[in-house]
């Protein structure tokens, strides 16, 4: 409803806020690995004292992600290559800004009852209020094609998930108001630290992998570009949050299998995992090559659809994040996390220099392809090998 120019700005902001998500450190990682031992142990006095530790820190991210945000705003003329008004430019950023600030009010409560292999609710939750924004933008758009009232729905309905997740929250774990004031110890916050600044480096190669493709793809070719790429950007991102159900699904379950089996049944259910998640890879690939484009025709238009080099990139990005699952779910579940840090810092690094270098000799197919190359050469073998 109104053009490829806002569908630019609307995924380039979305890539931004993701960054930004980097004052997390990694922390919610931390805290989900620490609550698997006490929660396998039902030892409510451990569970409150992580939680009320979490509690103040994910509200200090809050606020910290919203201060690093504003301080961006006058970047966004060098980033932003648009016809829209700088002046609105900044209005919907800010609005982007509001909505992602409010999602870690809730976010270490989410990490308890995903951790205590009830992600289910989550999910259910964020399903039903996901839906129903869904649905109330549509209904904006269509009647205002008002950009504005788009953002303020997504950030009303941010709101009412927090607050009935909390509501969830405190009728299923009402022991953590007889424990409120139940601390950490400084050994346990320093151990809590160090996992967590090993995550952080885990967290930024992630994050830049993801999210710097478009922020390159506006600054060097145009955001108009962005808005057209999109369509394939949200199957994509569609498709990795379908089977990331499954990995969410999982990963707590076998974060409690590391600490109380032994390591040939840990093996074998690594196994299983692999050969599922290699069946789901190939197909879901396959399907995304020949039906892609159809599906973008059918939605949006044939103006739209890019030529084949650019969905084979996208695809070969797809596929080697899919099969790498199961290495992601052990190093979070067994702290291999700490071995691999530094690895992971080298792909970020190696992404945008090939990223950048092969923009201006491959366009769009170089930005894409740097992502799966600066892979291959860097964690898709050296994580296994830990």
């Amino acid at each position: 409803t109104l053009g490829q120019d806002y569908l630019g700005v609307n995924t380039l902001f979305g890539n931004i806020v993701n960054l930004l998500s980097l004052t997390e450190l990694g922390l919610n990682s931390a805290i989900m690995f620490s609550l698997y031992r006490p929660l396998n142990e039902n030892n409510e006095k451990k569970i409150s004292a992580i939680i009320n530790y979490s509690r103040s820190i994910f509200n200090k991210i809050a606020l910290t992600i919203a201060a690093i945000g504003i301080c961006i705003i006058p970047t966004l003329k060098y980033v932003v290559n648009s016809e829209i008004k700088l002046s609105y430019i900044i209005w919907y950023y800010l609005l982007y800004l509001i909505t992602v600030a409010v999602t870690y009010l809730a976010t270490y409560k989410t990490t308890l009852i995903s951790a205590d292999e009830k992600d289910y609710i989550v999910k259910t939750f964020y399903t039903v209020f996901n839906a129903l924004r869904v649905f109330v933008q549509i209904i904006l758009l269509i009647i205002t094609k008002n950009f504005t009232l788009y953002l303020i729905a997504g950030i009303i309905f941010n709101l009412l998930f927090n607050a009935a997740i909390t509501i969830k929250v405190n009728k299923d774990y009402p022991f953590l108001n007889d424990y409120k004031n139940e601390q950490l110890t400084k050994t346990e916050k320093k151990d809590l630290y160090r996992n967590t600044k090993a995550v952080f480096k885990n967290k930024i190669a992630s994050l830049v992998l993801n999210n710097t493709d478009n922020i390159i793809i506006s600054s060097m070719l145009t955001t108009t570009i962005v808005g057209q790429y999109s369509g394939y950007t949200t199957i994509y991102t569609t498709l990795i949050g379908l089977l990331g159900n499954f990995y969410s699904g999982i990963i707590h379950t076998i974060g409690k299998l590391n600490i109380s089996e032994d390591a040939n049944k840990k093996h074998e259910t690594f196994n299983m995992v692999h050969l599922l998640l290699f069946m789901l890879a190939s197909i879901t690939s396959m399907c995304f090559f020949f039906l892609a484009d159809d599906f973008i025709n059918l939605w949006i238009g044939n103006a739209y659809i890019m030529e084949k080099s650019i969905l084979i990139a996208i695809i070969i990005n797809f596929y080697i994040y899919i099969i790498h699952y199961p290495v992601e779910i052990y190093k979070l579940t067994t702290r291999l996390f700490i071995k691999t840090q530094n690895i992971v810092i080298l792909t970020a690094i190696s992404n945008i220099i090939l990223s950048i270098a092969l923009a201006k000799y491959f366009g769009l197919f170089g930005i894409l392809i740097a992502t799966g190359i600066s892979k291959l050469i860097t964690t898709f073998w050296s994580e296994p090998c830990v």
